[in-house]
This record gives structure tokens, sequence and C-alpha cells, in this order.
């Protein structure tokens, strides 16, 4: 049951809609990622701690891919970050910085933009 719905009132249509285009925004073919890196699905699947015939199941439908592996895809093959380079410490880090010195975090994160559009 939803806390702010705990009746289970109707939810108005925008916020139906909303959800959904958010959904849609989320929605990743694996296959057609893994061939536009021109890898192997071995090579791609592994990246992510999944084996081939795992990832060969959601390639062809046969399995339906979990919300949390697609944010995962997303970060690995579109945003292009190394998972082992992430830790607890590093995100706690950033989310203090953000709200503890708002200025700072802004100025870093429009030189971390700007190094990145260089490279």
């Amino acid at each position: 049951m939803d806390k702010d719905n705990p009746i289970g009132e109707a939810k108005p249509l925008d916020e139906v809609k909303a959800k959904r285009e958010e959904k849609q925004k989320l929605k990743i073919n694996p296959k057609d990622l893994r061939i536009a890196n021109d890898l192997s699905q071995n090579e791609f699947w592994e990246k992510v701690g999944i084996t081939q015939s795992g990832g060969s199941r959601y390639e062809n439908g046969e399995r339906r891919m979990p919300d949390s592996l697609t944010q995962i895809l997303r970060l690995t093959w579109i945003e292009k970050i190394n998972l082992k380079d992430v830790t607890r410490d590093s995100i706690e880090v950033s989310k203090l910085l953000q709200q503890e010195q708002p200025e700072v975090y802004a100025s870093l994160l429009k030189e971390v933009k700007l190094r990145r559009r260089i490279k």
C-alpha cells in the first residue's frame, strides 16, 4: 500500500502518465547497446556480473530485465561509469558536499562537465 495514498484512491492521470514516461526513458535495449559497443555477449554481460546465457535471455525477451539491472546497464554503458570506482564513501561525500557547500559543488560539477567535453 502506498503511504501517500493509504486507502488506495485512484491516482491523478497526470501522475500515472508521468510515471509511465519515466519508465519509457529508462528502457534500454541491451542487444542494441551491446552491438553498438561491438562486444560479444560474454564481454558485455560479464562487465555487469551476468552470465552470457542469462544476458541472452534478457536480449531475446525470454526474461524480463529488472529495473535495477537497467540502471546498472545505463551507468556502465551509457554513462561510462566503471562500477568498481563507485564506493559508498564517494557517494556520501558527494551528497554532503552538495548539501553543505552547494556553491563549491556547483563549481566542481561545472568543471567536471567542461573537462568531459574537452576529452
